[in-house]
């Protein structure tokens, strides 16, 4: 079996700073910065590639239930 890769860590690494405005997804210690992401993907359609992938949503619904005093 195959080891997997290594990562390997890029000392001159500056992360994407975050305008007022850009849209965000913090997931773990990652912060996506999707305006960023998509600008970076418009301006360098030659070496992208896009591919249409299939989503499966889940829909959750949550209620807020007013708390009321009796005073």
């Amino acid at each position: 079996m195959k080891k997997p890769e290594k990562l390997l860590v890029d000392k001159n690494f500056r992360p994407a700073s975050i305008e007022t405005g850009d849209e965000v997804f913090p997931n773990g210690i990652f912060v996506f910065n999707i305006t960023k992401l998509l600008s970076f993907i418009h301006q360098n359609k030659s070496i992208v590639d896009i591919e249409l992938i299939r989503v499966k949503w889940r829909i959750i619904v949550t209620r807020k239930i007013p708390i009321t005093s009796n005073s």
